[in-house]
């Protein structure tokens, strides 16, 4: 790296907020994509690292740092919290890791206009805390609440676990401010939304870093509400399950949340709290599993769970075996929604929802799921370590599809992975139109040096079958590197629209490169 560049870095910021050491370097070359923690098990965690980190403070040192990356050609690479999962952050050409979390305050909470302004780097979870002092809710909800950051939100085009009712980032951003690649300072806020004219928000938003770094954003809030419900449903199979959650999804009175947790994820979920395996895929398998056994009488339950790891390790690395018995073992699924708003409300909406179940001969769990979920709904992000410690691999794939498309999607998708990964699904975010599912992949390879490999074949099947039966690429992860190169397969001319785009913002190439579009 050019002596002059790191001079005007330190000149910039001050030597303090800039860091070359090795650790930090280290901790800096990826998000939480599943294919960089493959390489840290195949002892090679450094594959793709920056040559520093800067922590700025201001818009102002945005915008030199820059201006200096400019002139000396060096990439940036904008990062929040470091939750994605799809390697949006990897500097896989070195350069300057642009660390936001310094840009951590609200600004202004306009309780009269119920807008909320705060800089990028704000974590999710205090963002809401601070308008829950004057009665209000941004009403987005991430698994990753506590690990994720405004900015972030906007860039990937984050959903909230309450989008059916709150939308997603999109419809919650009113306005952000961003430095494009030549260090110039653009606003989109210019006036109230309705009478807005044609400006670069929707285009920002979504954009991954190729574009420009956000530095702070307006966002929409609501009142809090009164009152909140929750509920689960029996439902005996994932096509009635389907069809009451189009019916909920369509409800005037938009519900706070519908998950259906198709067999092997009801499984991992628990109906009730004999079944339960608190939410961890290995742990499900051999539950699973053992339960086969005993019944068919080729192994007492005790004795199969005394092998633990092992029966873990098998059905991750058979996930035929696994697979198929999840089919042998239940058809019937859980499905958990819920409401809020003033207490008549929650309770007629909740009272037609039941009826509307019961139609469908669906049986009523009580509000214990519902709880349960609420209790542990952002547990998720702190369940992978079981998996890597047997020396496998977990990842989540999020498509979404209109409803007369979601069964033909679901069940393709499943059949396409089968011989690779133990799959398990959730339908969520529903909307008037369709919703997303949520595919959760675990496999283990007998080679531990074929398993990048074998998690390639498990996202090239399963990205083909999407593409194939008319899913999107992506419904709140993002694409970064791991869905790249199949954006031209969903936008076709449009990836060249974007590129044009970014060559007029960012003429020099240095934000964010090989990211979002081949």
């Amino acid at each position: 790296m050019h002596p002059g560049f790191e001079r005007s870095i330190h000149r910039i910021v001050g030597s303090n907020r800039v860091s070359q050491r090795t650790t930090d370097r280290q901790t800096y070359s990826s998000d939480m994509w599943t294919k960089a923690q493959i390489w840290r098990l195949q002892g090679n965690p450094s594959k793709h690292r920056p040559d520093l980190i800067v922590w700025p403070e201001t818009v102002e040192e945005i915008s030199a740092i820059v201006r200096a990356c400019q002139k000396f050609s060096v990439p940036i690479i904008p990062y929040g919290a470091g939750s994605g999962v799809c390697g949006g952050t990897t500097p896989t050409r070195g350069g300057l890791i642009l660390d936001l979390k310094r840009l951590n305050r609200v600004l202004a909470v306009d309780h009269d206009g119920y807008t909320v302004h705060a800089e990028a780097g704000v974590i999710g979870e205090v963002l809401e805390r601070t308008v829950n002092r004057v009665g209000c809710t941004v009403g987005h909800f991430p698994s990753s609440i506590y690990c994720s950051t405004v900015g972030g939100w906007i860039s990937t085009r984050s959903a909230g676990q309450y989008s059916s009712r709150y939308g997603k980032i999109e419809d919650i951003v009113l306005g952000v401010r961003f430095v494009d690649g030549m260090g110039r300072v653009w606003d989109t806020r210019n006036s109230p939304e309705g009478i807005r004219s044609l400006n670069l928000l929707p285009l920002i938003t979504g954009s991954e870093g190729i574009l420009g770094v956000i530095t702070d954003a307006h966002l929409r809030m609501h009142p809090q509400p009164q009152t909140a419900g929750f509920r689960g449903i029996e439902v005996p199979d994932i096509q009635t399950g389907l069809e009451l959650v189009r019916i909920l999804g369509q409800m005037n009175h938009r519900p706070l949340l519908v998950r259906l947790y198709d067999p092997l994820d009801t499984a991992v979920c628990g109906l009730d709290k004999s079944e339960a395996t608190d939410g961890n895929l290995v742990q499900g398998i051999q539950s699973l599993i053992g339960r086969l056994s005993s019944k068919l009488g080729f192994m007492a339950q005790e004795k199969m769970d005394d092998l633990g790891s092992s029966m873990q390790a098998f059905g991750l690395t058979y996930p035929s075996v696994s697979n198929r018995v999840t089919r042998l073992i239940r058809e019937s699924c859980l499905l958990v929604f819920g409401f809020d708003g003033d207490e008549e409300g929650v309770a007629r909406s909740m009272r037609y929802a039941l009826q509307q179940a019961d139609k469908l001969e669906c049986i009523d769990l009580g509000e214990a799921p519902g709880i349960t979920w609420l209790q542990t709904r952002h547990d998720a992000s702190f369940r992978q370590s079981s998996v890597y410690a047997l020396g496998g691999f977990i990842d989540t794939m999020e498509v979404a599809t209109t409803y007369d498309n979601l069964y033909r999607l679901y069940d393709r998708v499943m059949r396409a992975t089968a011989p690779y990964a133990v799959t398990m699904a959730h339908f969520s975010h529903a909307y008037r139109e369709g919703c997303s599912i949520y595919f959760t992949f675990g496999a283990r390879h007998r080679n531990p040096t074929q398993l990048e490999d074998l998690y390639r074949r498990v996202w090239r099947m399963a990205m083909n079958t999407v593409i194939e039966n008319g899913g999107t690429l992506s419904h709140h992860h993002g694409i970064g590197l791991l869905k790249r190169d199949r954006m031209r397969d969903e936008l076709g001319a449009g990836v060249d629209a974007i590129r044009a785009l970014k060559e007029a913002l960012d003429p020099n190439q240095i934000f964010n490169p090989g990211k979002l579009i081949p």
